[in-house]
């Protein structure tokens, strides 16, 4: 999705009616948030954008405030981003806290996403649910399904426990990912086979992308249960997506990944068609 086509989708939105917007200043260089705010400011010169979703807050507890973001992949980032909101989050903050956590329930707060999963919606409106913050509604402005309908009614029921969810995704089984919807013209065989080679290349490059974080970062290895899951994108989710600032965790490694790989034998050095991934 190029930065014109995700500016399309965002002006198609309740940003049309709100008094105030907000992006989020990611203290980690992630490029989104200055790619956003250069998209709103050209399309509605005359709306307030807040460079974090509690100064817009703080500045309009009884207007209508949105809070834009490009994707909404496994909901698992705009969880943090509103434990962060609510203070707790202490040394591992997403976003700045607000000064008077009561104010996100009396705030009208709108989440503006350019696209994003059935399955990330189904667990970021369980997460509001839970807190009580009816207030808060979700806007994307395309739709990827990836959930089967049991995992999306399970999501929505409250006596059921998301805690494992959000720590490591969906069994295998209950999310089918995007990818499979990519190679439907192909035939079974075609398909299975496939899929395999993604899933096969996909766990050697995470593997490589996780030990540099591992290096560089002080990220400890994950399990081989948890590789083979996220071996077509964070949660299994096996996106194809891509904005032209970044490209999504859950999207296949094969796009963004890279290092040494082997296949039947032959190993050689992966090269990512996106490189800012």
């Amino acid at each position: 999705m190029s930065a014109p086509e995700l500016g399309e989708q965002f002006i198609n939105s309740p940003l049309m009616y709100a008094d105030a917007a907000a992006f989020n200043q990611d203290e980690r260089g992630v490029k989104s948030g200055e790619v956003i705010a250069n998209l709103l400011t050209k399309r509605l010169p005359n709306l307030q954008v807040f460079r974090s979703p509690a100064d817009a807050i703080e500045r309009h507890p009884t207007g209508r405030v949105v809070m834009v973001e490009d994707g909404l992949w496994s909901g698992t980032e705009a969880i943090g981003v509103f434990d962060s909101l609510l203070g707790r989050r202490q040394g591992r903050e997403k976003t700045k806290a607000l000064s008077e956590p009561g104010l996100l329930s009396d705030s009208e707060l709108t989440l503006v996403y350019g696209i994003g999963t059935d399955y990330g919606q189904a667990m970021v409106r369980r997460y509001l649910a839970d807190e009580g913050l009816s207030n808060i509604q979700i806007f994307c402005g395309s739709v990827v399904p990836v959930a089967t309908q049991g995992l999306l009614e399970s999501i929505s029921d409250s006596g059921f426990d998301v805690l494992a969810l959000r720590e490591s995704g969906p069994a295998l089984g209950n999310l089918t990912p995007h990818l499979e919807a990519c190679l439907a013209a192909f035939t079974p065989m075609q398909r299975s086979e496939a899929i395999t080679f993604c899933r096969s290349i996909g766990k050697q490059l995470l593997r490589n992308y996780l030990s540099t974080q591992v290096q560089t970062k002080g990220w400890s290895m994950w399990a081989e249960e948890r590789l083979e899951k996220c071996s077509l994108g964070m949660h299994g989710l096996g996106l194809a997506h891509a904005f032209g600032h970044s490209v999504p965790k859950a999207t296949i490694p094969l796009l963004w990944g890279q290092g040494q790989v082997t296949w039947n034998n032959k190993t050689i050095s992966w090269v990512p068609l996106f490189r800012n991934a």
